[in-house]
């Protein structure tokens, strides 16, 4: 389709490209608009103007050429044959139908077509001229000649022809000119014709046809208008149907006319009857049942008209008794899609089957019948509804009046129209409802409100003393808990002191544990040290053995050595520094052994008890060596036992540290609970006052409900509704 861009307006074509019924892509084919138009005006030597709307080409983003458009409205022509055509456009609007303009002595035949895009929108329009001048000219003169010749043709046939209309024509068309002038008058005779086959002989029947019809229209309209006028002054609705269908009988020449009119379920309301004798009403017995030919007007609301009824006899519906029926004419009485009747007439006085003309004066009726008819049901209506509404109004009014006196015993009866009176009538019995039942549990509450407030008067004194009672005793509670606060307090302080002396506790035992581990690594050391001297003992021994030579010396070395052996014993027995006390012993052998380089004689006799001595040593060392271990685990145990107690007395911190801080809570607690028993007294106090006051305010409403009592009892209630009211309180109290 037509697509507006930016360049102007082109023409695209998009095709669906599908493969295997799957849409794989399209194709597009594109082109310029002008460029077709313009080509189709040159080869048909026409000139041309293209137009868009001046929004279609905002919304485009056009790129403008305001030298070359031209604007006319809203239109924008920005394309066009020659300037030359923009000027037939002046004082001219655009059209879509052939026109003729004038310019500069030229004659231009133009046409204007909307522009339709891809979409279905108007967008603008395509005009194209064509220069006419010369064809106009070369018709002209051939109309020119053309003239001339039929007018010479024309006068030789006239003259022709005027001698033989004079002789033959114009004396019969004096006679229709005549025959006309006597039906205008109203005065015309079937022999006034003449017979004959012509033209002009048909021409007078027809007109004597035409004018014996339009007397008759003029006759029915003239009965129909007079019936009119007799229906609007007839005196009953009754009397206004009698006259239609006598009206009706008189017009179609019928011998019996007879409407039936409906209920709204469809069953026959009425039956008028015409032209028929009493006797012979009498014979049917009854209402023609709507089957058979009534029923086919009832069901398919149309005219119907039968030349033989005797065909249809099987179907018509009719009593048994019913006068004999030739033709008859039936049709529905509606209005406005409703229907209201049927009406049907039989046999004509002139024993000819009903006509056209006749169903077209029966259609004049039918209108006339069913408004008459659709009064007689709006005026029944309205009667019947003025009727229910001053009867539901007096029922209303009389309700409310008792209502207005206090006589709430009133039952007002609910129609089940449920129009608005009903829904009045539901409302105000549902009101006198709740009025009753409100007034009787009022009376009842107020009945029941006397004892209840009795019970809570003295109740209320009662408060009054044990709230007297209540403040004095809170009055102690609240110096006990002060006491109660005191001691609180110093076994705070108390737990603060002993977390203190805990900490300093804890402080100690771990100065005590660390110098403990700090022996027992001195220890381990000593024993490191002993386990050394026993092994040199042992290699001193095992030298004893090679020194066979030097045994004075080595007796002599052997018995110093023993002294200096029990004395590092004694040494290492103290516990002390025992690198000083080696150190000396170690001094003293220096000086033995150079005594003994001088007295090798005195060793060889110490030599026997040096080995003897130096295996006690190994074995007194060896033994000291596993009391040192014992005393090393023993350290050990006693180290432990110290980190337990440390913890412990860490653990005794923390738990004295949270007594202190229980202790600072419950002192707080203790005194906000002196403060709210403090509090609670002053309460009680005001409770007191305050239940005095109450006790005076029941009074008052004692009074006013016995008061409220009184102006219940204004109010009228049946026995029921206060036994009904009396069982549902009691409901409720239980």
């Amino acid at each position: 389709g037509v697509e507006v861009g930016r360049g102007g307006v082109g023409i695209r074509l998009v095709v669906p490209v599908f493969h295997n019924q799957n849409h794989i892509g399209s194709v597009e084919l594109g082109g310029s608009l002008e460029g077709v138009v313009a080509d189709i005006a040159k080869s048909m030597e026409m000139d041309f103007a293209i137009a868009i709307r001046q929004d279609v080409f905002e919304n485009a983003r056009r790129f403008t050429d305001k030298e070359k458009d031209f604007v006319k409205g809203d239109l924008v022509y920005y394309n066009y044959s020659s300037v030359g055509v923009m000027n037939l456009f002046n004082g001219e609007s655009i059209a879509d139908q052939f026109a003729m303009l004038e310019n500069d002595d030229k004659s231009y035949g133009w046409i204007s077509k909307p522009l339709i895009d891809y979409s279905g929108e108007q967008i603008g329009y395509v005009s194209v001229f064509i220069d006419l001048s010369d064809k106009l000219s070369a018709i002209s003169t051939a109309r020119t000649r053309s003239y001339l010749v039929l007018f010479l043709l024309v006068l030789v046939i006239a003259g022709v022809t005027y001698f033989f209309m004079q002789r033959f024509l114009f004396s019969r068309l004096r006679d229709s000119v005549q025959l006309a002038k006597d039906l205008e008058n109203g005065v015309f005779s079937a022999e006034e014709i003449e017979n004959g086959q012509d033209e002009l002989a048909e021409l007078e029947k027809s007109l004597l046809h035409m004018g014996i019809k339009i007397t008759m229209q003029m006759n029915n309209v003239r009965s129909i208008l007079n019936t009119i006028l007799k229906v609007q002054t007839a005196p009953t609705l009754d009397s206004a149907i009698q006259l239609i269908l006598e009206g009706l009988q008189h017009m179609l020449q019928a011998q019996y006319v007879a409407l039936s009119t409906f209920t709204k379920s469809g069953g026959i309301d009425r039956f008028f009857t015409l032209g028929m004798s009493e006797a012979a009403q009498r014979s049917i017995g009854g209402y023609p049942k709507g089957e058979g030919l009534l029923k086919h007007v009832y069901q398919s609301r149309q005219i119907l008209r039968i030349e033989d009824i005797d065909k249809h006899a099987a179907s018509a519906g009719f009593p048994a008794n019913h006068p004999a029926m030739k033709s008859l004419i039936a049709g529905p009485v509606m209005h406005d899609e409703q229907l209201f009747g049927t009406v049907y007439l039989t046999n004509k006085t002139d024993g000819q089957a009903f006509t056209a003309e006749d169903e077209e004066v029966l259609k004049f009726f039918l209108p006339l019948l069913s408004i008459t008819l659709k009064e007689k049901k709006v005026n029944a209506e309205i009667l019947e509804t003025k009727k229910y509404m001053e009867a539901e109004s007096v029922q209303i009014l009389q309700a409310i009046r008792r209502l207005a006196k206090g006589d709430l015993s009133v039952n007002v009866a609910v129609n089940n129209r449920g129009d608005d009176l009903s829904r009045i009538e539901s409302g105000l019995s549902e009101m006198v409802a709740s009025l009753r039942t409100l007034v009787g549990d009022i009376y009842k509450l107020a009945e029941n409100a006397t004892s209840q407030i009795e019970q809570i008067s003295s109740s209320t004194e009662e408060l009054s003393a044990g709230a007297k009672n209540q403040s004095a005793s809170s009055q102690g509670v609240a110096s006990a808990m002060e006491e109660m606060n005191l001691t609180v307090y110093e076994n705070s302080q108390n737990a603060q002191r002993t977390a203190g002396l805990a900490k300093q506790n804890g402080d100690v035992m771990v100065e005590v544990n660390r110098i403990v581990r700090e022996t027992i690594e001195k220890i381990q050391s000593v024993a490191v040290i002993i386990e050394k001297s026993a092994g040199m003992v042992e290699e001193l021994g095992e030298s004893s053995n090679k020194i066979g030579g030097i045994i004075s010396v080595i007796d002599e070395i052997a018995d110093q050595t023993n002294l200096l052996a029990l004395n590092a014993a004694i040494e290492a027995a103290r516990a002390g520094d025992q690198g000083r006390g080696f150190a000396v012993v170690a001094d003293e052998v220096r000086r033995l052994a150079e005594r003994t380089s001088h007295a090798t004689g005195e060793i060889s006799e110490m030599i026997g008890k040096t080995q003897k001595a130096a295996g006690q040593v190994v074995q007194i060392i060896r033994n000291g060596n596993d009391e040192m271990q014992q005393g090393l685990k023993l350290s050990q145990q006693a180290s432990d036992a110290l980190q337990n107690s440390v913890e412990g007395a860490n653990d005794v911190q923390v738990k004295m540290a949270q007594i202190a801080t229980s202790s600072d809570q419950q002192s707080a607690a203790l005194t906000d609970i002196s403060r709210n028993v403090e509090s609670i007294s002053n309460i009680t106090s005001e409770s007191a006052t305050a239940l005095s006051d109450i006790s005076q305010t029941i009074s008052d409403l004692s009074r006013v409900i016995n008061q409220l009592h009184s102006s219940v009892q204004q109010f009228k209630l049946s026995k029921s509704d206060l036994m009904i009211n009396s069982f549902a309180e009691n409901e409720r109290f239980n």
